[in-house]
């Protein structure tokens, strides 16, 4: 969970609360458990956060509650489409139709928020990131091919062949040394796969053979060693290949699937953002309405029916679904990209000129 929050807590619970207390019974909105009390439904980090954070503002402000769960669709919400007239679903629908005071599940403020609803200063980072399958480790059988590049083999065994022409034909002119050609190649392979060996009559072999034997078995010991040292590194740090490594390649990509929870904040981000790369997703998941799934999908499953699916949410709630899917199947299959997509701050919501807006953002 982010650091500013528990900073924040902390705070409240050593400095004395000196703001105007709202000494009132309200109606709370939230999606999440533990307060929804939702059956069957998992506790993940964001309920927790919201579970202390209204703990914290009861205290200080003095206040009762009780909470009030969005009838139609478990998320903030979005303008309602099928009714028109300035309705809303979700959460933002119920402060609009006076169903509840304030909600304690937050989110990210947009300017059609802030025509319908009074918006909270920020009390939360959270972070809009790419959820992926889980990558293959990509080193195979054949991988120790890979240590060198093609160019280097060849230059190897091209350099190792002519040191081995150059001692048998040495040997021949000068009469000395082993001069069986085969006899050296075996000698030159056996000590580039480390097994060692020798050849006959070493005495008889003149300074100009042992100079050049001298440098091939130096140049087979630095390649042996690098070699050995790049295979080791393969074998203790294997390389993993995503689906994709950021949001420009799921745009780029014509073959990925970027799904969206419908809905969600992260849904009217896409959808309202002036960002091009947002824009260009988004116009993929308009084409294909099936790309925007139901909050109430087991997500990580979805995201798994097709190798081409990749999820976009909330980083909190990606670590809780993958926390989930952990503990159901006791591996691990899915994983947050390194490079979110998009820093954001959220806010709490109130009912339009609420009178406990100022109350709240003088904490």
């Amino acid at each position: 969970m982010r650091t500013v929050l528990w900073i924040g807590f902390a705070i409240l619970s050593i400095v004395p609360c000196s703001c105007r207390k709202i000494n009132n019974h309200l109606r709370i909105a939230s999606y999440f458990n533990p307060l929804a009390n939702l059956s069957g439904v998992p506790v993940n980090k964001i309920g927790v956060i919201e579970y202390y954070l209204l703990d914290m503002l009861a205290q200080y402000l003095n206040f009762t509650y009780e909470i009030h769960v969005p009838s139609d669709v478990p998320q903030l919400g979005s303008p309602d489409q099928t009714k028109g007239n300035g309705s809303w679903t979700g959460v933002l629908g119920q402060l609009v139709r006076d169903e509840v005071d304030m909600s304690i599940s937050f989110g990210p403020s947009f300017y059609s928020r802030h025509l319908i609803v009074d918006v909270s200063v920020s009390i939360i980072l959270d972070d809009i990131s790419i959820v992926v399958p889980y990558p293959q480790q990509d080193t195979n059988a054949a991988g120790y091919l890979y240590a060198f590049d093609l160019a280097t083999w060849i230059t190897m065994i091209l350099s190792f062949s002519c040191g081995s022409l150059a001692i048998w034909v040495v040997a021949l002119v000068q009469k000395k040394g082993e001069q069986n050609l085969p006899t050296i190649l075996m000698f030159i392979t056996a000590v580039s796969l480390g097994q060692g060996g020798y050849l006959k009559q070493y005495s008889q072999y003149s300074s100009a053979s042992r100079l050049i034997q001298g440098a091939v078995l130096l140049a087979l010991l630095v390649v042996s060693y690098s070699f050995c040292g790049i295979v080791t590194s393969m074998i203790t740090s294997p390389r993993y290949e995503f689906v994709v490594r950021s949001i420009e390649d799921v745009v780029e990509n014509e073959n990925i699937r970027p799904l969206i929870i419908k809905e969600s904040s992260t849904h009217v981000e896409f959808e309202v953002s002036s960002n091009p790369i947002f824009q260009e997703a988004y116009k993929r998941i308009k084409a294909n309405p099936k790309l925007l799934i139901p909050s109430s999908s087991e997500f990580v499953d979805v995201l798994l029916s097709n190798p081409h699916n990749v999820l976009i949410m909330s980083n909190l709630l990606a670590d809780s679904e993958i926390e989930k899917d952990i503990k159901r199947h006791r591996v691990c299959r899915t994983t947050v990209l390194p490079k979110v997509v998009n820093d954001r701050t959220n806010s709490l919501f109130l009912q339009k000129d609420s009178p406990y807006t100022a109350t709240i953002n003088r904490l």
